[in-house]
């Protein structure tokens, strides 16, 4: 079975099985066999002593990473919030890393405590932590996060290695090498470097350029200290996807292979190494279905008005341009629609013109009651819902097919009722 009829399946069977309908019209299905595939091709390619986290900002549901766990991934963790979400999923601490560059009081104590891996932003949280382990220990890994300042990838917004990059350590900037050397001559619990460049349009050449900073600051810690104090590398996730096909471009083996050739030093044992893809192994397990409303013609122009819009494709609607799905059209009974293409706008349900999730798009004619399903949406669209006129969560459900094209169900999320959303503004 090909990716196409796996996902026409699973819609088929979501129909069929009520899961969507008018009282119901629009669901996200997560492909849990899928995911966990993912997972294993990422754990095959890197040798034993690299640690992967996954990034759980970018789907932080409790059962989608309960999957992810039991499937052998660590998490990593940006919020005090997604902390306790990654603890309740049953994540332990020695599989977690603690990542925001503006971490409280309270964070470094929780953190530190539980002794999850602790990378530092900037050099007045040094001393926060220097403070804490004045009167506390711990078990935690520390390390600092640093800013390579090697420019930008296609989208400047998740970019995080410009020279102004609001994260880490810049590394360029007038004095910063040498006080992060001399932080570590006089810390010996700092024994771990972070870097992290970007994710989506970053190149695998950028991405690389700023591991190898990571790498060679690394050694020259060592170097200057006399002794191997640096045993860590945390290098990241950021490896980007491929929006216009099914298959992973690159996969995880070719960016294992990328890398290898480029920084051999991470494949020789010489360092503990800790990745943290999010989109990449999340994004393309999930689908995103929605019943279109109504069409019409307006100035010559085709619009289908369906239930898929700002609420869920926040970055495609305001940056269609960097965001661009593919969308494919369903029947109402779940039949994949292949012909009458027609130049068309595909618009959400958001009072405001500009939500729209396709225009101009050749597909397929849309006609009332009809479906679109728009691929890839496994990562960053749960994390980002936009409650825009009230718009509330969608209901999410995994699946998995079996060896008799059976498709099974389970609730990842229930989504929101209006009266959730009446009690978020109460």
């Amino acid at each position: 079975m090909n990716t196409t009829q796996h996902k026409s399946l699973a819609i088929k069977a979501a129909i069929n099985q009520g899961l969507l309908n008018e009282d119901k019209p629009l669901i996200a299905l997560m492909n849990i066999h899928g995911l966990q595939k993912s997972v294993n091709d990422l754990t095959e390619a890197f040798p034993d002593h690299f640690k992967h986290c996954f990034a759980v900002k970018a789907n932080p549901y409790l059962k989608f990473l309960e999957v992810l766990k039991n499937a052998g991934m660590g998490a990593e963790v940006a919020s005090s919030t997604e902390l306790e979400i990654s603890l309740n999923a049953g994540f332990i601490v020695e599989n977690m890393v603690f990542d925001t560059p503006v971490k409280t009081h309270q964070e470094i104590d929780r953190a530190l405590s539980l002794g999850i891996a602790f990378n530092i932003d900037n050099f007045q949280e040094l001393e926060r932590v220097s403070d804490w382990l004045k009167i506390n220990t711990t078990t935690s890994s520390i390390g600092f996060r640093i800013n390579p300042q090697i420019g930008a990838g296609a989208v400047e917004s998740t970019s995080t290695a410009t020279m102004t990059s609001k994260f880490g350590i810049g590394l360029n900037d007038s004095g910063n090498r040498e006080k992060v050397i001399n932080a570590c001559r006089k810390y010996s619990w700092i024994d771990c470097i972070h870097v992290h460049v970007g994710s989506v349009a970053c190149p695998l050449s950028l991405i690389a350029k700023g591991i190898r900073a990571a790498t060679n600051l690394a050694e020259e810690i060592n170097e200057n200290l006399n002794k191997r104090q640096i045993t860590k590398l945390n290098i990241g996730g950021g490896l980007p996807v491929d929006f216009t096909q099914d298959e992973d471009n690159p996969s995880f083996k070719e960016y294992a292979e990328f890398l290898r050739d480029k920084i051999p030093e991470l494949f020789g044992g010489m360092y503990h190494v800790t990745t943290e893809f999010g989109r990449a192994i999340s994004a393309k397990n999930a689908i995103t279905i929605g019943r279109v409303e109504y069409t019409k013609e307006t100035g010559g122009r085709s619009i289908a008005l369906t239930h898929i819009g700002v609420q869920t494709l926040v970055r495609t609607v305001y940056e269609p341009d960097y965001w661009k799905r593919r969308i494919s059209a369903y029947s109402s009974q779940g039949i994949l629609k292949i012909d009458d293409e027609i130049v068309q706008d595909i618009a959400g349900p958001a009072c405001f013109s500009g939500d729209l999730i396709a225009k101009e798009r050749l597909m397929p004619r849309l006609q009332a009651n009809d479906y679109i399903m728009v691929h890839d949406t496994g990562a960053y669209h749960f994390s980002n819902h936009y409650q825009y006129n009230a718009l509330p969560r969608l209901p999410v459900y995994g699946y998995t097919i079996d060896k008799d094209n059976k498709v099974s169900f389970e609730i990842i999320s229930q989504g929101q009722s209006t009266q959730d959303v009446i009690n978020d503004y109460s």
